[in-house]
């Protein structure tokens, strides 16, 4: 009698937990460093989890893959969506003047910048 009720308890639980779904999985908290299709290294952060990410420079502005493989900068179209823009990504160190003037505008305008809090000013 014992082992029948052992043996009902195992399968009981073993089908009550193949009817869980999957939980989401957080991305990785640390630095990635990436390279660009010219050879450039660009160091990202990951956030979101498989359903719902993103990327952001280390300073958090929003990045975005374009259809050459450049990480650029994100802009939002009319329809609210993150496109790449024009000016291609770099580490903070390696940024050029015309590059750091276009951020400064980004704020300004499009405020795509993310802030630490998982919000972003829009």
């Amino acid at each position: 009698m014992r082992s029948h009720f052992l043996i009902l308890s195992l399968f009981c639980i073993a089908f009550l937990s193949a009817q869980q779904r999957p939980s989401r999985v957080p991305a990785t908290p640390h630095p990635i460093e990436i390279t660009q299709p010219n050879g450039d290294k660009l160091t990202i952060r990951l956030h979101g989890d498989e359903w719902r990410n993103f990327r952001t420079t280390i300073d958090g502005f929003v990045i975005v893959q374009d259809q050459d493989g450049f990480f650029r900068y994100a802009k939002i179209d009319k329809n609210g969506n993150y496109v790449p823009s024009k000016m291609i990504a770099n580490n903070i160190e390696n940024r050029s003047k015309s590059e750091v003037k276009f951020l400064k505008n980004q704020i300004k305008k499009e405020k795509l910048f993310f802030k630490p809090n998982n919000t972003f000013l829009q």
